[in-house]
C-alpha cells in the first residue's frame, strides 16, 4: 500500500525513525527546497499531480501530502 510516509522515505531517503505526520520541508535535511521540487516532480510523474504554486505550498508537509494526495500517513 501506497502511503506518504513510504513515499518520503523512497523519494527523499528519510528514515523510518525521523518519519512523522508533522514532518514538513526543512524539518530534516534530507527535505530542502531542491528535494522538494524532486518530490513535486515525483509526484507529478508517479501519482498525476498537477503541479502549480498551490501544490506546491500544499505539499510543504507531511499532513499536506496526505491531504492532497488522499493517502494516509
Amino acid at each position: 500500500m501506497v502511503t506518504v510516509s513510504s513515499i518520503l522515505h523512497d523519494v527523499l531517503k528519510i528514515s523510518k525513525d525521523e518519519l512523522s505526520i508533522d514532518l514538513c520541508i526543512n524539518g530534516v535535511e534530507q527535505w530542502d527546497s531542491l528535494a522538494h521540487l524532486e518530490l513535486m516532480l515525483y509526484l507529478e510523474e508517479v501519482h498525476s499531480l498537477v503541479i502549480d504554486e498551490d501544490s506546491i505550498i500544499e505539499c510543504s508537509s507531511a499532513e499536506g501530502l496526505c491531504e492532497k494526495l488522499n493517502l494516509p500517513f
